[in-house]
C-alpha cells in the first residue's frame, strides 16, 4: 500500500491510463485468439504466444494495482490471470466460455477504476459475483463475502480506541505475564463455549483483551486487541450470533497469546496469519448490530457500514459499480446542455416571433431532455420538464396567450436545469428539490456558485505566482506587495467559503510576505523563494481540484511541508506547526466523510 499522503482516487489517477492501455492489449490478444479458433487457424506456437502475452499483461496490471492499493482490481486481475494460465496449460478447453467471462472482467476493471477515481470506496465485495464466475470456469471453490473483505487501514488513533495507556512489562516477567493471561483467556472461552455464565465469561474475555492491548506499545498490535475487546463486548451484548465461526475467531486470539510469548516485541506484527485474524475480527464486528460502545467505535473508525454492505444495500452498490462511471455522465450532460442551448435560443426567438414552429422545436427538445434526465436518475427534474411540455402544447394552439412573464419564468427554470445537471454530473447529488423551491425565486446550486468563486481564486493564485516570478527576475519590493495583495484576497475568499484546510498555506504565505514587505528584511533568499513557489503550486493544484469537485486535500500535503520548511528558515507565525497537524487530522476525517457521503448518495435512491 502506498503512503497515505496520496489518497486512493489520486493514486488511481496516476495509473488509470496505463491500466486501460494494458486492458486494451489484453482484449486484442483475446479477440485475435478467438478469431483464429473461429477460422480453424491452428498454430500452437502463435496461439500460445497470444495467451502468454495476455497473461503477462495481466501480471503487469495486477502488480501496478497492488502497488497502488487497488484491492478489488488486483483481486479481479488475479482471477483472470489464473484462468488464462489454465487455458495455456490445457486444463480448460472451452475457450468460448472463458473468453466471455475474461472480456467481462476486463470491462469491470475499467469501470471499477473509474468509480475509484470518482471517489468511491474500494469494495471487492461488490464484484464478488464476477470473481466467482471466473473461479467457476476453472472449477475452483467459490469465495464468500468474508474472503474478499479487505477494509482500508484507517489512521486509527488512541482517542478512537479510548485509551493511550501503556504498561511496560519487565523482560523477566514477560513469559509469566503471557502465561497468566492465556490461562485466564482459556478459562473464559471454555465457560462461554460450554454456555456457563456466558455474560460473565465474555466480560472476562473483554477485560483480558483490554489488558493485552495495554501491555503492547506497537499500534498495530494494540488495534488487534482492541478489535478482540470490541467483538467480545458485542457478543456479551448479543449484538451478533454466537456461532461456531465467531467462536473459532476468538479461539485464534487465545492461541495468538502463545505465539506472542515466543516472539520478540519488535516482530509481533509479522506473525504469520495475524492480518487474516484482524480481517476476521473486523468482518464479525461489521456484521454485529450497533448499540455496544466498542462495536460502534470500530464501525465508525473503519467505515464498516460502507465496507461491509449487506442485502439491498449490497445489491445497489453492485449495480452502481457495474454501471458507467462519472466520466460518461459528464459526456451525457454535455449533450443535454447542447439541447438546452437550443431551447434557450428558441425562447429568444419567441421574443421576436412566438410562432407555432418555434414552440414545436422547444417541445421536441424538451421531450428529449426529459427522457435523458429520467435515464440519468433525475426523475423529479424530468417530471417538471414534462409539465412544461404539457403547458407548451396548449400554447402551441394559440402562441399569443403565452405571456412574457411566463416565458421568462420558464427560461429561468431552464437555467436551473443546467445547474442541476452540472452538479449531478460532478457530485452525484440531485439538487432539484432545493433549486425548484416553492418561493419562486431563482437560485444557483451550491456547486455552481462555488465553482464561479473558485475560478476567481485560481486567477488570483496565478497572479501571485506571476508576481513572485517577476520578483525573482527583478527583486523589487513592489512585486512582493502585488503578490501579498492577491494572497489577501485569496485568504479572505477561502475563509468566506470555509476551506480551513488551506488556511496554513494562505496565512503562512502572508506571514512570509510580511517579513519582506513590512520588516525590511532585505532580498528574499532563493531557497525560501523555492519553498514559497511550492506552497503556491500546491494551493493552485488544490483549488483546481476543488473547483472540478475532485479530491483536493492530497495536493495540499506538499504545501504543508514547504510552509514548515519556510518556518524553520525564517520563522513564520507562532503555532503554525500545531495548526498544520490539526488540519492534517481534519483532512483524514474529511476524506472518510466524503467517501461515506458518496456511498449514501448511491443508497438514497
Amino acid at each position: 500500500m502506498l503512503s497515505d499522503k496520496a489518497s486512493l482516487d489520486a493514486r488511481v489517477g496516476w495509473i488509470k491510463h496505463e491500466i486501460e492501455q494494458q486492458l486494451k492489449l489484453i482484449n486484442n490478444d483475446l479477440d485475435s485468439y478467438s478469431e483464429r479458433l473461429a477460422k480453424n487457424i491452428s498454430e500452437d506456437n502463435k496461439d500460445i504466444k497470444l495467451l502468454e502475452q495476455c497473461r503477462d499483461r495481466l501480471s503487469e496490471a495486477m502488480l501496478t494495482m497492488k502497488m497502488t492499493g487497488v484491492q478489488g482490481g488486483e483481486r479481479l486481475a488475479l482471477e483472470m490471470h489464473a484462468l488464462v494460465d489454465d487455458l495455456i496449460t490445457g486444463k480448460i478447453t472451452d475457450f468460448d466460455v472463458s473468453y466471455n467471462v475474461l472480456k467481462k472482467g476486463s470491462d469491470q476493471i475499467a469501470e471499477y477504476l473509474q468509480h475509484l477515481q470518482d471517489g468511491y470506496a474500494d469494495l471487492p465485495v461488490v464484484i464478488l459475483p464476477l470473481l466467482n464466475e471466473l473461479r467457476a470456469v476453472r472449477g475452483e471453490g467459490l469465495l464468500s463475502e468474508l474472503l474478499v473483505f479487505l477494509p482500508e487501514e484507517g489512521a486509527i488513533s488512541h482517542s478512537q480506541m479510548g485509551t493511550d495507556e501503556f504498561i511496560a512489562i519487565k523482560p523477566e516477567k514477560r513469559e509469566q505475564t503471557y502465561n497468566h493471561l492465556r490461562m485466564h483467556f482459556q478459562q473464559a472461552l471454555l465457560g462461554w463455549f460450554n454456555g456457563k455464565n456466558t455474560t460473565k465469561s465474555l466480560h472476562k474475555v473483554e477485560v483480558l483483551s483490554h489488558d493485552m492491548m495495554r501491555i503492547h506499545k506497537n499500534m498495530s498490535i494494540r488495534i488487534l486487541w482492541w478489535l478482540s475487546q470490541a467483538l467480545a463486548q458485542g457478543l456479551r451484548d448479543n449484538k451478533l450470533d454466537h456461532g461456531v465461526a465467531v467462536k473459532l475467531v476468538m479461539g485464534n486470539m487465545e492461541r495468538l497469546i502463545a505465539k506472542f510469548n515466543l516472539t520478540d516485541d519488535e516482530e509481533l506484527d509479522e506473525i504469520s496469519g495475524i492480518d487474516e485474524i484482524k480481517k476476521n475480527l473486523l468482518y464479525y464486528i461489521g456484521m454485529a448490530e450497533k448499540g455496544s460502545p466498542l462495536i460502534d467505535s470500530v464501525k465508525e473508525a473503519y467505515l464498516l457500514d460502507v465496507y461491509l454492505p449487506q442485502g439491498e444495500t449490497l445489491a445497489k452498490l453492485r449495480k452502481h459499480y457495474a454501471s458507467p462511471g462519472q466520466q460518461l455522465w459528464r459526456s451525457v450532460a454535455s449533450g443535454v446542455n447542447e439541447d438546452i442551448e437550443s431551447i434557450m435560443e428558441g425562447f429568444q426567438s419567441m421574443e421576436l416571433n412566438p410562432d407555432e414552429g418555434i414552440i414545436q422545436l422547444i417541445i421536441d427538445k424538451s421531450r428529449k431532455t426529459s427522457t435523458t434526465l429520467g435515464m440519468l436518475g433525475l426523475g423529479k427534474l424530468a417530471t417538471i420538464i414534462d409539465e412544461q411540455v404539457d403547458e407548451f402544447k396548449i400554447f402551441k394552439k394559440n402562441p399569443h396567450i403565452f405571456k412574457q412573464e411566463r416565458r421568462l419564468e420558464i427560461a429561468t427554470e431552464w437555467l436551473r436545469v443546467k445547474d442541476i445537471l452540472e452538479e449531478y454530473a460532478e457530485t452525484g447529488e440531485d439538487v432539484t428539490g432545493k433549486l425548484f423551491c416553492k418561493n419562486g425565486q431563482y437560485q444557483v446550486s451550491d456547486y455552481s456558485a462555488r465553482k464561479t468563486v473558485l475560478n476567481v481564486v485560481e486567477s488570483k493564485v496565478t497572479n501571485a505566482i506571476k508576481s513572485l516570478d517577476e520578483y525573482v527576475d527583478d527583486p523589487q519590493i513592489a512585486h512582493l506587495e502585488v503578490a501579498r495583495e492577491s494572497m489577501q484576497t485569496i485568504d479572505n475568499t477561502l475563509r468566506f467559503l470555509g476551506n480551513a484546510e488551506a488556511y496554513p498555506l494562505t496565512e503562512g504565505t502572508l506571514s512570509f510576505l510580511d517579513k519582506y514587505t513590512q520588516e525590511d528584511s532585505g532580498v528574499v533568499p532563493r531557497e525560501q523563494m523555492d519553498y514559497q513557489a511550492e506552497v503556491l503550486a500546491s494551493l493552485e493544484s488544490s483549488i483546481i481540484s476543488l473547483r472540478n469537485n475532485a479530491e483536493h486535500l492530497t495536493s495540499l500535503q506538499v504545501g504543508y511541508d514547504s510552509i514548515l520548511s519556510l518556518h524553520e528558515l525564517c520563522g513564520l507565525q507562532d503555532g503554525i506547526e500545531q495548526q498544520i497537524e490539526k488540519v492534517k487530522e481534519g483532512n483524514k476525517i474529511s476524506k472518510k466523510l466524503n467517501r461515506q457521503k458518496k456511498m449514501e448518495l448511491i443508497l438514497a435512491d
